[in-house]
């Protein structure tokens, strides 16, 4: 009886192990896979094992699906080195940006929230349409005299930014169009003040034609 009895629970230790085995996401594949199995995030489907990978980065599969890296060795450009390029971070053998990577925001396994970005190191909400993230902050790229059509694209202290293009010198952004505030009739002396039909503007003040 004691012998049929260890039979079972051997028999029931194994069908566990093996449905265990066939279920298993863990290590670095098993983030790139969706609730409905279907793999994401550019990765491909590894037989081998039915994991998803990312060729380029993964260790486990590097440049293909059953090459392994060696201990102790990252994969970087789907290929199998002895260190990360700078910028990005040793993260269980794939060399991860941490500034951006919501799956390893700051650090290794920092993992954001669902609907979250990576910004910075720092796990943020997106921007409202409109804005763009540089940074830890959300700009507008169209007028933003610090990050004017691109992120750290400054027009320095004497320019402004007016449909994502620096304004020339002398010239201010008035809503999207850039101006002279001393000469421009519809922004005389300040945005938006519009001379009559028969007045000019001159040094900043309407005059009368």
């Amino acid at each position: 009886m004691k012998s049929v009895v260890a039979r079972l629970l051997a028999f029931g230790l194994a069908i566990g192990a093996v449905a265990c085995a066939v279920g298993s996401t863990n290590g670095p594949t098993g983030k790139n896979q969706n609730a409905d199995g279907a793999c994401n995030n550019g990765s491909i489907r590894c037989e081998s094992d039915n994991q998803c990978a990312i060729l380029a980065t993964d260790p486990h599969h590097c440049g293909a699906c059953d090459h392994a890296c060696a201990s102790g060795k990252v994969c970087w450009d789907a290929k199998c080195q002895s260190d990360c390029p700078p910028g990005h971070t040793n993260c269980g053998g794939a060399c991860i940006d941490t500034e951006n990577d919501p799956t390893n925001c700051g650090g290794c396994g920092n993992k954001c929230d669902d609907g979250q970005v990576c910004a910075a190191g720092t796990c943020a909400d997106p921007c409202p349409t409109g804005k763009t993230r540089c940074g830890s902050g959300c700009v507008n790229l169209q007028s933003d005299s610090n990050n004017c059509g691109a992120c750290g694209k400054s027009c320095g202290t004497a320019s402004s930014c007016a449909l994502g293009a620096c304004c020339p010198s002398g010239q201010v952004a008035c809503g999207a169009t850039c101006a002279s505030l001393m000469y421009d009739r519809n922004n005389c002396g300040s945005c938006g003040h519009v001379c009559n039909s028969a007045g000019y503007c001159s040094s900043g003040t309407c005059t009368a034609g």
